[in-house]
């Protein structure tokens, strides 16, 4: 009701201006349009509260006016207006010149116009001398390729006061632009060791050890994010997909010494789970996936949770009429194309229903069309309602598409050759 009333009186507001236009008549409410125009920017009618803005500024030449005339074109990608109006009124307001200039020096970079956007730029710094000036000439520069200009005023922006964001930008020049691999990390591990911890910091420094195969070190950065995350009472999230990430690399020995970490440490998360699942630690893995859906209610870990019920079961087909039913919920929640696969697949292999499992494995397939074990989802499938061609030409496509190792797989394909 709320959203259907605001529609209303939106429309009616671009009624009024609209009649504004239409009588050209001289009204004096520039409070009401203001407001107006606001709500159109807010919501993203862009070109309506160009023009609003524009109506204003006829009127009375308010900067306020001239600054949401200009942002507005620039959202606009009208790069060309955003340089004719800059250049025309920056004089005219001083007090703002700076801020002018600076959209001004935006629309040359993105119609490549670097030498005006360079000599723009070098004169807000010589009247307006600060780090976040010295900075976006500093990026100019690096998009122009040119690394020790780049890197000239990367330092001198940094000489005003510490600044990680540029530290980071400043390191990743270095390392991956200008080969300067060793100066890079110890620039950052310095950087690292006389400022304050940092999310940004530490990952940049972790990426460099991964470049250089220091896996013992990424680790150690990897520990340290875990415990900074855990100071600031903040989610694990990001550092979960980053930490992740980095399993492929590690060794047993080093997965069982993270394993030993987070549980010291009391932090349950996803890194954990995927280290329980990656050493086989299934039982350990289902208890945990049990505690974080009881925590975040997160229907992942649910299904997670009732698919490593299914794998520990000694006989599968005590706990296969619970697990069915629960994925059957599962599915009427999110129609991933893991859990599509998972029941499609049990429905087959069991012989409880393989016209709908084979239907469900048609639709994981069709959502993961890349994915091996779908395809042998719905080899099976056709291979158990005697479909042997159908069955054979899927097997044939998993097979082709690369080296298969997987024991399941193979058996499958043993028994679908012979399928006649």
């Amino acid at each position: 009701m709320q959203s259907h009333s605001r529609i209303v009186l939106f429309c009616l507001f671009v009624l009024f201006v609209g009649e504004i236009y239409a009588k050209d008549i001289s009204y004096d409410d520039s409070t009401r349009l203001l407001l107006v125009a606001l709500d159109m920017k807010n919501h993203n009618d862009t070109k309506n509260s160009l023009g609003v803005f524009e109506h204003l500024f006829s009127k009375k030449k308010k900067y306020i006016y001239l600054d949401n005339i200009i942002q507005l074109n620039m959202k606009l990608r009208r790069y060309h207006t955003v340089i004719a109006l800059t250049h025309r009124y920056a004089t005219i307001y001083p007090n703002h010149e700076q801020t002018i200039y600076q959209q001004r020096v935006k629309a040359l970079v993105y119609t490549d116009r670097y030498k005006r956007a360079i000599d723009t730029q070098k004169y807000i710094i010589k009247y307006y001398h600060s780090q976040f000036n010295l900075f976006n000439l500093s990026k100019i520069h690096y998009r122009q390729k040119e690394f020790e200009n780049a890197q000239k005023y990367a330092i001198e922006a940094l000489s005003i006061k510490s600044n990680n964001k540029i530290a980071v930008y400043y390191t990743n020049m270095l390392y991956n632009d200008m080969n300067q691999t060793t100066k890079a990390k110890q620039y950052l591990e310095y950087y690292i060791q006389t400022h304050k911890p940092s999310y940004d910091l530490y990952v940049a420094m972790a990426k460099i050890y991964i470049k250089n195969n220091n896996i013992s070190h990424t680790i150690d950065m990897t520990k340290k994010l875990y415990m900074l995350t855990k100071q600031r009472n903040t989610t694990y999230k990001y550092i979960d997909e980053f930490a992740t990430k980095i399993l492929r690399y590690m060794d047993t020995t080093q997965k069982l010494d993270m394993v030993k970490f987070l549980k010291s440490q009391e932090i349950q998360t996803d890194m954990l789970l995927s280290l329980y699942l990656d050493v086989g630690e299934l039982n350990k893995a289902q208890a945990l996936t049990k505690e974080l859906y009881m925590e975040t209610k997160k229907l992942r870990y649910y299904a997670q949770n009732s698919m490593l019920q299914y794998e520990l079961a000694t006989n599968k087909n005590d706990v296969l009429d619970e697990v069915i039913s629960e994925f059957n919920y599962i599915i009427s929640k999110d129609k991933h194309s893991r859990y599509l696969n998972f029941l499609g697949y049990l429905l087959i292999d069991h012989d409880v229903d393989i016209k709908r499992g084979l239907k469900l494995a048609k639709q994981a397939v069709k959502k993961s069309p890349q994915n091996i074990a779908y395809k042998d989802s719905l080899a099976w499938g056709y291979y158990k309602q005697s479909q042997c061609d159908k069955a054979k030409m899927v097997m044939y496509n998993i097979l082709s598409d690369k080296t298969i190792s997987d024991k399941t797989i193979l058996e499958h394909n043993r028994k679908i050759r012979r399928c006649k």
